[in-house]
């Protein structure tokens, strides 16, 4: 089986939330996107499209469509639950009719790269993961497979989330990060990085920690991880996470629902990290994955 395919990463966009921002007013399409053409947009959707915007920017692209060789896979967990929350009680009380034309379609998950590809004219594929807190890594491994088979030349892959209602810590990620990638041919870049996913069954026989310890080893010698690299593990309080927290060692985050942390700490590492490391995830359902990060720091004179 072929090893991880390693991507060069040439931008980095971000829409987030400064430290101390609000919940629901941090974000203004006017300033970010325009004043026409986005205000119905779901807010995931319009954090995705500053953020992608950002990177293409970043990593000196300027697409105008039709554009045959970049494509766009996006993670997301929840970045349309709060919408889909809001339109089933509109349906539930005034019927299917009183939804917003503007937002209807947006009943399936897949116009949330859709709509990026559209605003760009992407068309060698467009994709949504959903994987519940490792979307935005795999969306990395997704597209990954897709540049070493000769689908695209450019990728724009990585999350976007929008929280549903809650207490802060059970409302989840807010904003979204794209990295542009390619090829590593050995061009300028911020750096690589490539990925492993799996799958750690809770509810398989055996010792949980060895089973995680097996499945952490196999991963890194397929990504040809030296040993000892910086490890930043995001785990959740499950019992998965707990198995692997004994099997490794690494530094823990404590995460929130979604996928957009990790790959957060991807661009972190990027842009200000050391030489090596790695971002670590596993999920209550199982769901694992693993990125190793080589930080080049020449992207932008000034980055080192």
């Amino acid at each position: 089986m072929n090893a991880p395919y390693r991507l060069a990463v040439t931008g980095i966009g971000r829409a987030l939330p400064a430290p101390g921002e609000s919940a629901e007013g941090w974000f203004d399409h006017r300033t970010r996107l325009g004043r026409r053409g986005y205000k119905y947009l779901p807010r995931a959707s319009q954090y995705l499209l500053a953020a992608g915007r950002d990177a293409l920017a970043d990593a000196g692209i300027e697409p105008s469509g039709p554009v045959e060789d970049i494509g766009a896979v996006i993670g997301t967990s929840h970045g349309v639950t709060a919408l889909h929350t809001q339109m089933d009680a509109v349906i539930r009380t005034e019927g299917a009719v009183a939804l917003s034309p503007a937002t209807a379609a947006y009943f399936s998950v897949n116009l949330i790269p859709s709509r990026l590809a559209a605003e760009h004219g992407l068309r060698a594929f467009n994709v949504p993961v959903t994987s519940a807190g490792t979307a935005g890594l795999e969306s990395l491994l997704v597209g990954a497979n897709a540049i070493r088979y000769g689908r695209a030349k450019h990728l724009l892959a990585g999350a976007t989330e929008h929280p549903a209602s809650g207490s802060p810590k059970r409302r989840g990620d807010d904003g979204a990060v794209v990295l542009v990638s390619g090829a590593d041919d050995g061009s300028d870049c911020h750096g690589t990085v490539a990925v492993e996913a799996g799958f750690l069954s809770p509810l398989a026989a055996g010792d949980p920690v060895e089973r995680a310890r097996a499945w952490f080893d196999r991963a890194a010698a397929r990504l040809q991880m030296d040993e000892g690299t910086p490890l930043t593990f995001i785990a959740d309080d499950s019992a998965v996470a707990a198995a692997f927290g004994k099997a490794v060692d690494a530094r823990t985050v404590e995460s929130v629902p979604g996928s957009l942390q990790a790959t957060m700490a991807i661009a972190d590492a990027l842009q200000d990290g050391p030489p090596s490391s790695a971002v670590l995830v596993a999920c209550a359902g199982g769901n694992t994955a693993l990125a190793r990060i080589e930080r080049k720091g020449n992207r932008h004179a000034g980055t080192d």
